[in-house]
């Protein structure tokens, strides 16, 4: 993904929702991207 700032690096959110599938969704709405381009690009880290 490209952003409006060069030097930003990683983006890291946070949702309500343990499902991946809805994950992706929810950060391409966010991105305005297609999931695809999501799913190409995201790392996952869960945290208990």
């Amino acid at each position: 993904m490209k952003t409006a700032n060069p030097a930003l690096k990683k983006l890291e959110y946070e949702f309500p929702v343990l499902d991946f599938g809805q994950v992706e969704a929810a950060i391409a709405r966010e991105l305005n991207v297609s999931r695809s381009q999501v799913q190409s690009r995201i790392q996952y880290e869960i945290k208990r």
